[in-house]
């Protein structure tokens, strides 16, 4: 009886600790996915490629149009190129000059999340893989916008 409480309790230590490691990585959205999710959830995706073709060289460029706020969502042809414009949007939120309030930074081999609310508002961008996500809108939506994006398995 004593073996098979140690035994069940070491199982248990083991479960946990793949559990927490298996946490790490996760899964990019795919256009196709990212505009389904958004839809499914009362927003309006149009296809902004083309217009942002000047600023960022992405493959592919989805706004999900809300009421009160937009997401984007980029895919590039690489890890790198995502890695650099996840990098930029976050120099660009702590490079504002305003009053900061809290920031979010998580990562991992094929993920970053990074959020910050300043007096300006709510700043966010995520990136696994070779996508990423950019939402920058009054900081009263936060609470809503980080559920989208943990939902949507970008946090």
């Amino acid at each position: 009886m004593k073996i098979t409480k140690k035994l069940s309790l070491v199982l248990v230590i083991i479960l946990l600790i793949l559990s927490l490691f298996g946490c790490g990585a996760k899964e990019a959205k795919t256009p196709e996915e990212f505009k389904s999710f958004m839809e499914g959830k009362g927003f309006t995706v149009v296809d902004s490629t083309l217009f942002a073709q000047d600023i960022i060289k992405a493959d592919t460029v989805l706004t999900a149009l809300g009421d009160n706020y937009e997401i984007d969502y980029y895919e590039l042809s690489t890890q790198t190129g995502a890695s650099s414009l996840f990098e930029l949007n976050k120099e660009a939120f702590e490079n504002e000059e305003t009053a900061v309030n809290l920031t979010t930074h998580l990562s991992s081999d094929n993920f970053d999340y990074y959020s910050l609310v300043s007096d300006t508002g709510f700043h966010m961008t995520a990136r696994v893989d070779n996508t990423v996500v950019y939402c920058y809108t009054d900081a009263e939506y936060k609470d809503e916008i980080v559920e989208l994006i943990t939902e949507l398995g970008y946090k």
